[in-house]
């Protein structure tokens, strides 16, 4: 039994030492999302935002997938509880659903 709880131990130490812990971590010089390091990401240039959202500059970011396409500087979160950003705006004035607006940057 005891081994059990030294994983648990392990786990614990190593998401907040090493950035395995559910969700975003940023060190100076790196992004993880759960343990996995976001490649060509720059942290000083990374914000998280909320429910798995995350953004630079230049890309948008749901769970750690890069959303290619997706226009980090006008994504916003609307009252209705839908996303938008101007690249979708033309075609869906309301905004979509988080899971429409993923797929249709093809991050399923």
């Amino acid at each position: 039994m005891g081994g059990n709880v030294s994983k648990q131990e392990e786990f614990k130490f190593g998401s907040y030492q090493y950035g395995t812990r559910p969700g975003y971590h940023v060190t100076s010089d790196k992004v993880f999302y759960t343990g996995r390091v976001l490649k060509g990401v720059e942290p000083e240039k990374f914000t998280k935002l909320r429910a798995g959202w995350a953004k630079t500059d230049t890309q948008l970011f749901y769970k750690g997938k890069h959303l290619k396409g997706a226009d980090p500087n006008t994504f916003k979160f609307l009252e209705t509880g839908y996303v938008i950003d101007d690249n979708i705006k033309k075609d869906y004035p309301k905004g979509v659903k988080s899971k429409v607006y993923r797929a249709l940057y093809n991050s399923k």
